[in-house]
């Protein structure tokens, strides 16, 4: 992490977990008096109360939520820095939930303050609903920028490798794993989440089930891992790494590292299909990637990191294969 001291940022994340639940859950608690028993916490589009808990269990239940976001803050941040893809969406996350539910706590609290009943508590208006989503999806934003890591910029005077390999003695097994992110990509999906469990919150539960479905199936296309060893070429999508591409070794005519520029190839994501066009690109970022020209006249590209040393290694194991 450079661009700001670690053991500040990591000791300023453990604060916000510990203490952004105080104001949450407190006034819940100091107007306990005064709240109906149970209170209103989920309303309909027209703002009419149609759930409710006791105020007991509505402040476990955000206390809970503000913890995972809390720990998640604290990884994210601890993190910061590394070549891995997950800290800054782990960030986003973090201070999103954190003040979200934060937000939420206080505002049921008080729309809550001085009824007799659940039933007659109004809903927040739209300016209300607006602000408890988008303003903590602007700090996570922040807060994820803050952490990002430096993307290497994309090399453009990568020569081709055409036929260049490593050199690996025979019997000896060498795996070779890259990687490359797009951190917009990781941040939209994280944040397609997060404004599925705020609208799931407050307001229709299907809507926000389509959105955390929405960023959860958008999620794979913001970083790949990409492995060569004797058995070919992988790349495995998404931060935990599923669903799995697989070309074997003995499927590819020819490897190249290549420089690659996403208007060539359809845009960013996953592009085409090896079945069906006879060519697919998993395009997250413009610069270097490995092309492999495969049986049946099919190509497949990826975009990552170090792509020379890959493509050189996969012509390796191409070569070994038998006529």
């Amino acid at each position: 992490m450079t661009r700001f001291n670690r053991t500040s940022a990591v000791i300023a994340a453990v604060a916000i977990a510990v203490f952004a639940p105080v104001p949450a859950i407190a006034p819940l608690i100091m107007w306990s008096s005064r709240l109906p028993d149970p209170i209103a916490t989920h309303w309909t589009f027209g703002g009419e109360a149609n759930d409710s808990m006791s105020s007991v269990a509505f402040a476990l239940l955000i206390g809970g939520f503000m913890l995972l976001g809390g720990a998640a803050l604290v990884a994210g941040v601890a993190r910061a820095g590394t070549r891995a893809a997950w800290p800054p969406v782990a960030t986003f996350l973090g201070i999103y939930f954190v003040t979200m539910f934060a937000a939420l706590g206080v505002h049921t609290a008080a729309v809550n303050l001085d009824h007799d009943t659940w039933t007659d508590v109004a809903g927040p208006s739209v300016g209300v609903v607006l602000a408890i989503t988008i303003v903590p999806l602007v700090l996570g934003a922040l807060a994820a920028r803050l952490v990002s890591t430096r993307w290497p910029a994309p090399a453009p005077d990568l020569p081709s490798g055409a036929g260049t390999q490593l050199p690996v003695d025979d019997g000896e097994r060498v795996v070779w794993i890259g990687r490359c992110a797009n951190p917009l990509l990781l941040a939209l999906s994280a944040g397609l989440v997060a404004l599925g469990v705020a609208t799931a919150m407050v307001t229709a539960w299907w809507i926000g089930a389509i959105l955390v479905v929405s960023g959860i199936v958008s999620a794979p296309l913001g970083a790949v891992t990409v492995v060569v060893d004797p058995g070919g070429l992988k790349v495995r999508y998404g931060l935990f790494g599923w669903p799995v591409t697989r070309i074997a070794a003995d499927r590819v005519r020819a490897s190249t590292a290549i420089d690659v520029e996403p208007s060539r190839w359809g845009g960013w994501g996953y592009r085409g299909s090896l079945h069906l066009m006879r060519r697919a690109a998993v395009v997250l970022r413009r610069g270097e990637g490995i092309r492999a020209d495969l049986d049946g006249d099919r190509v497949f590209v990826v975009t990552v990191d170090d792509a020379a040393t890959g493509a050189a290694l996969l012509e390796t194991y191409r070569q070994r294969q038998p006529a």
